[in-house]
């Protein structure tokens, strides 16, 4: 039997170290029968007959008019059960007969969004013992990688991959990155990597049949045996069909017909996403998938080597060379499996008008902390597929990992269908949207909460911090700050030539003048005195430029004090909140 254990981020429930479902206190709806579910993770033994008897004294509770604890009724309701899936659901058990795979990658040393990711698929699966997870890295992170996860995660079988010559191959076949550009932003040679999943895997994979590959960093509350037991219908992958992004916005389609496309593609058609593929590996290979792939490298490393002006397609080559190898030959996943922009800092013009047409109304919107900017477009993002949606995408600057537990301007969510949200995680995550907000759409409540809640759901904060990649905390916004001044020194020094421009034209103008007096009233005035009043003038314009440039500097320091001083506030904040909490 499992030893069991106590975890202060649930507020001291005892549970299973299988972390086969998320702990927590029962509901007083239905107590006794979770109660004797939650046996299940000693012994496993005779789990069916345990889930027979369970129903039964659920019933008989439910006679005798039994209740449980009221102080419980404000916990989540997402309870998961070792092999059972999750609670509220329609309680249909997929037949998976073989292991299902899921691969993610990440190169970025933060391993909190892999490992969330993981969690969220374990927890979401009806048959969790089915499942084999594999995280393809960089050669030189993955034995990093296997000592963190088997230190802080040992009861989810992990598989870490990193082979050097596959990743040169990568960089051998990646088009340069713009400046600045990284693996995260879909640019760099890992973005290529869930294209050549089975070059990495291998025979870690076995025999298996198909390989699912998810986005490091998205929520999968939809079972993965869905995907693993799905008719492709003779096709090399399945993916999902959203209409975030068209054909003709990621790709030149006169440059690619001259590169030599002539797939009848229509470029008004949506575009698949790359969230999640489940890959038939025979016919991926069958297919030449990967081969199609690497030829649409060639072309636009070969056009980029010539120094060509013209891109064969927007963005980096995670995902285009992709959808060009395929075209329309996959099958397409639910939308269900597709709730993306959780991270967004701001929705478009198109997106803000399907949220006023949806029955949201002002006093909605700002109820719930959205704003609305002077076009229309309302901020931060907000998601009403996550009330249905199967996989959840964080994706952009806002993602939880990035802010944070403690950030009152976050994308807001629907809340997913048998959830429930918890003065616990009012606590932990704030007021407000965090612990659920109710608003009214089309005059019927539903209820919100921040975004970030659900992600962080499925990342314990003791387990967030060990896995957290404290020293490239700061690097990105480092990076981003060091450009913003060099953009910064840049205009001021065009500032300054501007103003000595101005000073040099204005000394030819005086100088013409006073050479027109000299001639109209016969007075003399000497070169040098030009001169050196034109110094002077210059001298007055770089001393102006060195006081603004001290104002400024001036101004930044006391940026940095108040932004210290807010940083200090929130985390004493967040002491006191967890104190109330008790946690």
């Amino acid at each position: 039997p499992a030893t069991p254990t106590w975890r202060a981020d649930i507020g001291k429930v005892p549970c299973c170290r299988d972390e086969a479902f998320l702990c927590a206190r029962a509901s007083s709806k239905d107590g006794p029968r979770r109660v004797l579910e939650s046996m299940a993770c000693v012994g496993r033994l005779s789990r069916h007959l345990l889930r027979a008897f369970a129903v039964a004294v659920g019933l008989l509770g439910a006679l005798l008019g039994l209740s449980w604890a009221a102080g419980h009724q404000d916990l989540w309701s997402d309870i998961h059960i070792p092999g059972g899936g999750a609670l509220g659901s329609s309680g249909r058990r997929l037949a998976v007969s073989e292991l299902v795979h899921v691969c993610l990658c990440s190169d970025g040393a933060d391993l909190r969004s892999v490992v969330a990711t993981i969690r969220s698929v374990h927890a979401s699966a009806s048959a969790p013992a089915a499942l084999r997870f594999h995280l393809v890295t960089a050669v030189d992170l993955a034995e990093l990688f296997r000592q963190l996860l088997h230190a802080h995660v040992p009861e989810l079988p992990i598989e870490v991959h990193g082979d050097a010559a596959v990743q040169a191959r990568l960089h051998a076949l990646a088009p340069p990155s713009p400046e600045g550009e990284t693996t995260g932003s879909g640019f760099g040679p890992f973005a290529l990597a869930p294209l050549f999943l089975d070059d990495f895997v291998g025979s870690s994979a076995g025999d298996a049949s198909r390989l699912v590959f998810i986005d490091a960093g998205a929520i999968v509350l939809g079972d993965v045996a869905e995907l693993q037991t799905m008719d492709l219908n003779g096709h090399p992958c399945a993916a999902v069909r959203p209409c975030a992004a068209r054909w003709s916005d990621l790709m030149n389609f006169d440059a690619l017909r001259s590169a030599g496309f002539s797939d009848r593609l229509d470029p008004s058609a949506c575009a698949a996403s790359r969230t999640v593929i489940v890959i038939d590996r025979h016919r991926w290979h069958e297919a030449g998938v990967q081969g199609r792939i690497e030829q649409w490298l060639d072309r636009a490393h070969g056009l980029a080597a010539r120094g060509g002006a013209v891109e064969l397609w927007a963005g980096g080559p995670s995902r285009v060379p992709w959808l060009l190898a395929i075209g329309n030959e996959f099958a397409q996943l639910g939308a269900e499996w597709a709730c993306a922009g959780l991270g967004h800092e701001v929705m478009s013009q198109e997106e803000s008008q399907a949220i006023r047409r949806s029955g949201f109304d002002k006093r909605a919107l700002r109820k719930l902390g959205l704003r609305v900017d002077e076009v229309g477009s309302i901020m931060p993002h907000l998601a009403t597929c996550s009330a249905k949606a199967k996989l959840l995408q964080f994706d952009g600057p806002m993602a939880p990992w990035r802010l944070g537990r403690l950030v009152a301007q976050s994308p807001v969510c629907a809340l997913p269908d048998g959830w429930r949200p918890t003065s616990a995680s009012a606590a932990l995550w704030g007021s407000g949207k965090d612990a659920g907000m109710r608003v009214k759409v089309f005059c019927q409540g539903s209820t919100f909460v921040n975004c970030s809640s659900i992600w962080w759901r499925f990342m314990p904060e003791a387990l967030a911090c060990a896995l957290q990649d404290f020293e490239g905390e700061w690097a990105e916004a480092e990076a981003a700050w060091s450009e913003a001044k060099e953009v910064y020194d840049w205009k001021l020094d065009q500032e300054s030539q501007r103003a000595s421009d101005g000073v040099d034209t204005l000394a030819r103008q005086e100088a013409a003048f006073l050479g027109d007096a000299e001639f109209a009233l016969g007075l003399r005035i000497s070169k040098s005195d030009l001169l050196r009043q034109r110094k002077r003038r210059s001298e007055e314009s770089r001393e102006e430029g060195k006081r603004r440039e001290k104002l400024i500097e001036a101004q930044e320091a006391e940026m940095e004090k108040e932004e210290q001083r807010r940083i200090d506030q929130e985390r004493i904040a967040r002491l006191q909140k967890l104190a109330v909490a008790g946690v």
